[in-house]
């Protein structure tokens, strides 16, 4: 039985034995023989105060742990509100972490897509300087910051209308890279303007160079223009 009630018990006990005492005080019982009413009374009220003392003290000690207990279990609640909070913190930090990463490989994917496709990037042709009347080697470049792949380039005259034209494979040219050819590029020495077409094909599209040759000035080479 818990002490409160008890104690509870103990005081309606005690106060019925006031009720009695005032109702029958020993004082008023003059026989010699009813001494020991006296005692009755007393012992009752020491047995019955030391068990309110008892009682007392162990609700005491009883709220005493129950109030320790409270206590830790606002320390424990307090620490485990810092510690959501550290974690939360921590979780917010990886996200922004996680949005970093997610933004730089969308930044690197961007970038591998311009190399795929080359972007503005585009081939043309450089003629080299050839004597006058023999053939003129060529070089290919890629004119952009991002590299060109599968590069494949057919070469005719003006006036040639074969549409079955032998392609010549380029493969890959970097930015920046001139890449010689295989093949020349034989002017008609006596023509005072000699075309020549280049059509040139890459992963990211479709393009055209017109080469004017003509004699130079001084006889001995060839003068060109270009016109993509």
């Amino acid at each position: 039985m818990s002490p409160d009630i008890i104690l509870g018990v103990v005081t309606v006990l005690m106060a019925l034995l006031g009720a009695a005492v005032s109702l029958h005080p020993p004082e008023s019982l003059h026989a010699p023989g009813k001494w020991w009413v006296k005692v009755s009374y007393a012992a009752a009220f020491v047995i019955l105060g030391a068990i309110a003392v008892v009682c007392v003290i162990k609700q005491s000690k009883e709220t005493a742990v129950a109030n320790q207990n409270l206590t830790n279990a606002l320390t424990n609640l307090g620490n485990s509100a810092q510690e959501i909070s550290r974690v939360t913190s921590l979780n917010t930090a990886l996200q922004e972490r996680l949005l970093d990463q997610s933004t730089h490989i969308s930044k690197l994917a961007a970038e591998s897509f311009r190399n795929i496709i080359g972007v503005d990037s585009f081939p043309y042709i450089a003629p080299q300087p050839a004597a006058y009347p023999g053939p003129v080697p060529l070089v290919i470049w890629d004119h952009g910051k991002y590299m060109l792949n599968g590069v494949t380039i057919k070469i005719r005259k003006d006036t040639d209308f074969n549409l079955f034209q032998q392609s010549i494979d380029v493969g890959v040219l970097h930015a920046g890279w001139g890449k010689p050819l295989s093949t020349v590029i034989q002017p008609n020495p006596e023509s005072n303007d000699d075309i020549w077409l280049v059509e040139m094909y890459t992963q990211s599209g479709y393009f055209t160079e017109i080469i004017h040759f003509r004699k130079s000035r001084d006889g001995i080479s060839f003068g060109l223009s270009n016109f993509g």
